[in-house]
């Protein structure tokens, strides 16, 4: 797995820049539903257009979306916690 490859259907993903104070905070983590290409996309808060876009969707029924381009992939942790063994301690007699 590369840590540049594309933001995918899946991926865990990051805010790292938006366009004005109504659109997604800074740091905003999402899983990514979806994502399609269009020729171009605007904010739904101030207008502003971004032109040849990869939209990640989430949320419910994918009505929300941000462009890939403001984002950031989160890698997947490589093992997780939960899955961690762990030699038991040895107890004093």
């Amino acid at each position: 797995m590369t840590p540049d490859r594309p933001i995918e259907a899946g991926d865990l993903a990051m805010v790292v820049h938006r366009c004005c104070d109504e659109a997604l905070p800074y740091g905003f983590v999402f899983t990514v539903a979806a994502v399609s290409r269009l020729p171009f996309s605007s904010c739904r808060f101030c207008d502003h257009e971004v032109v040849n876009v990869g939209l990640a969707f989430f949320g419910l029924a994918q009505c929300r979306s941000y462009p890939t381009a403001w984002l950031r992939r989160i890698p997947p942790l490589s093992e997780p916690e939960s899955t961690t063994t762990h030699t038991p301690a040895e107890v004093p007699a």
